[in-house]
């Protein structure tokens, strides 16, 4: 007896020395993790006039070009477009050389896990992003960037994701009981300041039409998954900003069943009441390149550019189908091609859509991905200025700031891209990135590539490990 009170009492303490470690690693880790090391400043000075001369603006309200045009730029505002230069005294000038000038790219999709992901979206030409689940440290990074504390593409962010019953998509979902749960859930993103609220489609009917008027008298929009619990003509007449992912029109709406019928009489509600979608065919497409190709695709992908915490969970999403048999890959590959035609079937009937990429799984490498999704787009005979307006005064319009951003005008914010060629006769021109104006900063060639490299330094496993943990505790 005295023995196994001996033998207990170690063992209490070997357990109670556990419990305390797994405790001190979590609470250093939530502590580390509220903070953002390694900012490699701003990179480039701050201009307060600038002139761009010799350029091809191409304003984007609709489809034309202004040729051989100077725009003037104050305080990182538009103040004038001139077919004749006037007086430059006092102006920074960045001569076009007869390049193309347009609204700097918008992806209305993305999962930012690394601050480091918004240095590396304006490397690429992405000026602004739409973050669709919302973490503490998201608030921190928009205002950083605002304040023109860290180099990085204009951040706007959801609400931690809503949702409802126990298939919630992951640990990360803030799960409602109640209608007043979820009006609860609105006020209180509204405070913290988030941007716009986020759903899922584990939401009833009841406590997403809760969502829906709450967010209405708090001015805050709504998008994300459509709840399976709604049906198209509610959905549709909500006031729901937009659809996110042809994928969950093809499960959702589709039951998994798809018909270009089925698409079409879909398309015609949507382009009927103006709902927003985001197709973002790229993230399923990596799944589908993965069953077909193995492992040598994972080996084509950049993975130095991916948070390791990220890259980690990347690998085990898309391991899963390297080793697919050919039955999963044909249906991988059906579903593939499915999910394109439902983007074209949509553009033929005119339902307004947003460019986004679902960045963050599947080792999908902040701006490049959106890249690949304009690929995409032009793959499926979508017309070059309709994917450009998809990926700018679309986005600015869905997000409630088409009076300041998405296209070059008087008095709008210059966020703006240089391109070498026109991306009226080729939107995957816009990869022949010359330079990026964001936050009244030039980033030239070397500019480009210094943000390139700041996108390089990734926060560290134990760090996204306590910015995870943060929002576990305050969603």
């Amino acid at each position: 007896m005295k023995k196994l009170k001996s033998i207990l009492k170690v063992t209490g303490k070997v357990i109670l020395s556990i419990l305390l470690a797994i405790l001190l690693f979590l609470g250093s880790a939530y502590l580390i993790g509220k903070q953002d090391f390694g900012s490699p400043g701003m990179l480039t000075p701050e201009l307060s006039k600038v002139a761009f001369v010799n350029v091809n603006v191409i304003p984007m309200d609709s489809n034309y070009v202004l040729s051989n045009h100077t725009v003037l730029i104050e305080s990182g505002i538009i103040k004038g477009i001139y077919s004749e230069a006037p007086n430059l005294n006092g102006y920074q000038i960045i001569d076009g050389k007869g390049q193309y000038l347009m609204p700097g790219l918008m992806d209305a999709h993305a999962h930012i896990f690394d601050r480091s992901d918004l240095a590396l979206n304006l490397s690429q030409g992405v000026t602004t992003v739409r973050n669709m689940m919302g973490f503490p440290m998201h608030l921190r990074w928009k205002e950083q960037v605002e304040n023109s504390e860290y180099p990085g593409a204009t951040l706007f962010t959801s609400s931690p994701t809503l949702n409802m019953g126990e298939d919630t998509g992951g640990p990360f979902h803030k799960v409602l009981a109640n209608q007043e749960e979820a009006k609860a859930a609105v006020n209180e993103a509204k405070q913290l300041g988030y941007d716009f609220m986020k759903i899922y489609d584990g939401l009833s009917k009841e406590v997403f039409e809760a969502i829906m008027e709450e967010a209405h008298k708090t001015n805050m929009r709504v998008a994300g998954h459509p709840p399976r619990s709604v049906d198209l003509n509610t959905l549709s007449t909500s006031g729901l900003t937009s659809i996110e992912h042809a994928e969950e029109v093809f499960q959702g709406m589709m039951g998994y069943k798809y018909s270009p019928e089925k698409a079409d009489s879909i398309a015609k509600i949507l382009a009927e009441r103006q709902v927003y979608v985001t197709p973002s065919l790229i993230i399923y497409h990596y799944i589908k390149e993965t069953s077909v190709k193995g492992q040598a695709f994972l080996d084509s992908i950049p993975q130095d550019y991916i948070n390791p915490l990220i890259r980690f969970i990347g690998n085990k999403q898309l391991g899963d189908f390297v080793n697919a048999s050919e039955e999963a890959a044909g249906y991988n590959t059906r579903k593939d091609n499915a999910l394109s035609e439902i983007l074209r079937i949509f553009h033929k009937n005119q339902v307004p859509l947003l460019l986004g990429t679902d960045h963050g799984p599947n080792l999908t490498v902040a701006g490049y991905i959106l890249h690949r999704e304009i690929e995409m787009w032009k793959q499926n005979d979508i017309p070059d200025y309709d994917i450009l307006r998809a990926g700018t005064i679309n986005v600015a319009d869905a997000f409630g700031v088409a009076n300041r951003l998405g296209t070059i005008a008087m008095n709008k914010e210059a966020q703006l891209i240089l391109l070498k060629n026109n991306p009226l006769t080729d939107a995957r021109n816009t990869q022949q990135l010359s330079g990026v104006f964001h936050n009244a900063r030039w980033y030239n060639k070397d500019g480009l590539k210094a943000l390139e490299e700041a996108g390089k330094d990734k926060s560290s496993t134990f760090s996204t490990l306590g910015r995870f943990l943060e929002h576990l505790i305050k969603k």
